[in-house]
């Protein structure tokens, strides 16, 4: 095995940034101007922002486990770090997936330790559904999830095994 370590491009580094800086001052701004529980309608009968403190998982999933998933989280990102040396760094589709689940895995990390929550605030509502509150975080991570699957799913299959390696 050699040393060597692809390293991400600069649009990886400048969108990370961009999208944690946002993620904590929308958190920062929800944490100054709201007292949890409080909610704000901004388009009727669709968005509300909603101050939420969530010590769970995407959905409500495991709440009360805080401090595991936050053991969880970091041990994913670890892998991920790992799993970095076989991507394909100079594709700007991999620096931008991967610059989307990072920023949204340390911002959500970072409340974990700051707050001992994730600070969750978009409330969307579409007719009689109402989604799970969430942050700008989340939406990184989903969306790249979205993404990474629709990728999979339109790749032929000679590919699909090639996603991402280095060539």
């Amino acid at each position: 095995m050699s040393s060597y370590w692809p390293k991400p491009r600069p649009i990886f580094w400048i969108l990370c940034s961009l999208l944690l800086i946002s993620d904590q001052w929308s958190k920062r701004l929800v944490e100054e101007h709201f007292w949890v529980g409080q909610s704000r309608e901004i388009i009727p009968n669709f968005l509300n922002l909603t101050y939420v403190l969530n010590d769970g998982m995407a959905f409500g999933l495991f709440q009360g486990k805080n401090v595991l998933l936050g053991i969880i989280v970091t041990c994913i990102m670890a892998g991920m770090f790992w799993y970095s040396r076989n991507l394909n760094w100079k594709k700007a589709e991999v620096n931008i997936i991967a610059a989307m689940i990072a920023s949204g895995a340390v911002g959500n990390l970072t409340d974990r330790i700051r707050v001992g929550h994730v600070i969750d605030f978009v409330d969307v509502n579409l007719q009689i559904y109402h989604w799970p509150v969430f942050n700008i975080a989340d939406s990184c991570i989903s969306l790249s999830m979205v993404w990474i699957l629709f990728r999979i799913w339109k790749m032929p299959p000679q590919e699909s095994s090639d996603v991402g390696k280095v060539p």
